[in-house]
């Protein structure tokens, strides 16, 4: 079996427009919580256990993941998925977020 690579991609200005809209905590939390899932491989949805690993308290994790969820997917076995935990990087899902983010700004208009 393949050793997986040391890092997943990571797209600054794709991160900096796609998370634009969240508050400073869920940024960090977010960036946190890709990094141990990366790093892990399989990280169960806990809030309490994931709070102490990210070094934040359980209601500070709860408040930030209502913000973040939308960027993760639970798997059956209650597992946190992301694409860049996959392979696809930060990229593609702070890509669909802006252009989202775009077509709303402009439907206003």
């Amino acid at each position: 079996m393949a050793k997986a690579p040391p890092s997943f991609q990571f797209y600054p200005g794709d991160w900096l427009v796609g998370t634009r809209h969240l508050p400073r905590a869920a940024r960090g939390t977010y960036i946190d919580l890709l990094a141990l899932i990366w790093s892990k491989k399989t990280v169960k949805l806990d809030c309490v256990r994931l709070s102490r690993c990210l070094g934040i308290t359980p209601d500070e994790f709860q408040e930030d993941w209502e913000e973040i969820k939308e960027n993760f997917t639970i798997s059956d076995d209650g597992g946190i998925i992301n694409d860049a935990t996959r392979g696809g990087g930060c990229r593609h899902a702070t890509a669909r977020r802006a252009q989202k983010q775009r077509r709303h700004a402009t439907a206003w208009r």
